[in-house]
């Protein structure tokens, strides 16, 4: 069965907010823990965009589905 691409792109931020807190736990100094967190507020704010358009599709599904049935009577 074929993923959705958003559950592929789900799948890959979660992959580079794992790299990301690797990143962030080797960091030497304060500019390299800077970086790391400007890129996980980057990925988490991406990974609720993509949530988000998926929760709004499933609404605009419902809300078709309800416009057709209320058509057939």
């Amino acid at each position: 069965m074929a993923r959705s691409p958003s559950v592929k792109v789900l799948r890959d931020l979660d992959v580079a907010l794992s790299r990301i807190s690797a990143m962030e736990a080797s960091a030497t100094n304060e500019e390299q823990r800077g970086v790391a967190s400007v890129l996980r507020t980057i990925a988490e704010a991406q990974a609720h965009s993509v949530r988000e358009i998926e929760h709004t599709k499933k609404a605009i599904d419902l809300l078709t589905q309800m416009l057709f049935d209320k058509k057939s009577l």
